[in-house]
């Protein structure tokens, strides 16, 4: 009988691994995965092949917000909310503290300037009582009686002095001048002794107490913000009050002094002839300055021309003109007339300022209230 042929005792399997990836894998009898790497423990290289495949598999259809996606499936309602309003919240409030911050600032710079304008006005006095006292030594020295008027003067200094000390005391001297000015009170002081205001060489002995005060004066427009001022209209109102009219001041009182010199002597010599020259043209370019600041400020500003009279500025253009008769006309003007005119001339000027501090203060007041005031939306 005819056996049937026995069925073979093994046959062919294979299997099919599922992938991570969800892709099958075929292998064949006698397969053997790829080793691990010489060098390499064979379980970190299995886990190493694991890990891989699920961080592509987490970050496959949301990208970079995979993260966000799956922790907003996992909250409720009301941790969205949270999250949404403080992703708001927080560039609205470093914009608003940027904001409220900066106008701040803006607001401390404006205050800041309007103490330099009190202290200008202190200042002012000070200014104009060096100015009258020099060169009403000058006029002495010529041989013009201007005995009462060197008293006058430096009793008028001395008073402007101390109230100017005192305001800084009480202001706590937050615009740091109290070093300069205690400079000016020691060369002042120096000159106390000097016999009509002359040294044993018969010059005047107030160059030093007039360098102190100019650097006292740059001071003052520095550390108060006054020159770096913004706007326009205060802007050239600061160029004409600080920086020019007060060296227009001490130019008109050089050629005041002087003037009255060469009236008395009949000319002051070529040495001085050269310097007068420089006088007179400082004088001439300094109103024409002061003048331009001013224009561009009520250009800016109409409503400031009305408020100023420069009519002290053609005072001292006159007393110019007269001052180069004195000097170099036979036809000179009377020592006392010429004397006179120079001391209204500083007067006027001096007196511009009362009208020109407070307005520049008024200014500086609006625009702090105005910064104030600015809505942040």
């Amino acid at each position: 009988m005819h056996l049937p042929c026995p069925l073979p005792t093994h046959r062919a399997t294979m299997s099919h691994p599922i992938s991570i990836a969800g892709n099958p894998e075929v292998r064949t009898p006698g397969h053997h995965p790829d080793p691990a790497p010489s060098g390499e423990p064979a379980a970190s290289h299995n886990a190493a092949q694991r890990n891989h495949p699920r961080l592509r598999e987490f970050f496959r259809y949301h990208g970079i917000w995979a993260p966000g996606v799956r922790l907003f499936r996992r909250i409720g309602f009301q941790g969205k909310a949270l999250i949404l309003t403080a992703v708001f919240l927080v560039p609205i409030a470093l914009l608003s503290w940027q904001y409220f911050s900066d106008r701040a600032q803006t607001i401390q710079f404006t205050a800041q300037e309007r103490r330099g304008v009190a202290v200008m006005r202190q200042f002012v006095p000070v200014l104009k009582g060096i100015v009258d006292i020099r060169n009403a030594t000058r006029a002495m020295a010529g041989g013009f009686d201007a005995g009462a008027d060197y008293q006058r003067a430096r009793q008028a200094t001395d008073q402007a002095l101390a109230q100017m000390d005192a305001q800084l005391s009480r202001d706590g001297d937050t615009l740091q001048l109290q070093a300069a000015l205690q400079k000016l009170q020691t060369a002042w002081a120096a000159t106390a002794s000097a016999q009509k205001g002359l040294d044993a060489q018969g010059r005047t002995v107030f160059g030093p107490v007039t360098q102190a005060a100019i650097e006292l004066l740059n001071l003052i427009g520095d550390n108060s913000n006054l020159v770096l001022d913004p706007d326009i209209d205060s802007y050239y109102m600061v160029n004409a009050l600080v920086l020019t009219l007060p060296h227009t001041m001490e130019n008109v009182g050089q050629i005041w002094g002087w003037g009255t010199f060469a009236a008395i002597r009949g000319g002051i010599g070529t040495d001085n002839e050269k310097s007068w020259y420089i006088w007179d043209a400082r004088v001439k370019s300094g109103v024409d300055d002061v003048q331009a600041y001013l224009r561009r400020a009520w250009t800016a500003n109409p409503s400031l021309k009305a408020r100023l009279d420069l009519a002290a500025l053609d005072r001292a253009l006159a007393l110019r003109k007269a001052g180069e008769l004195a000097v170099f006309d036979a036809s000179a003007p009377k020592p006392a007339d010429y004397y006179r005119q120079g001391q209204t001339a500083v007067a006027d000027l001096a007196a511009l300022y009362d009208q020109a501090l407070p307005l520049l203060d008024e200014l500086l007041a609006a625009c702090t209230e105005a910064r104030g005031s600015t809505p942040l939306f």
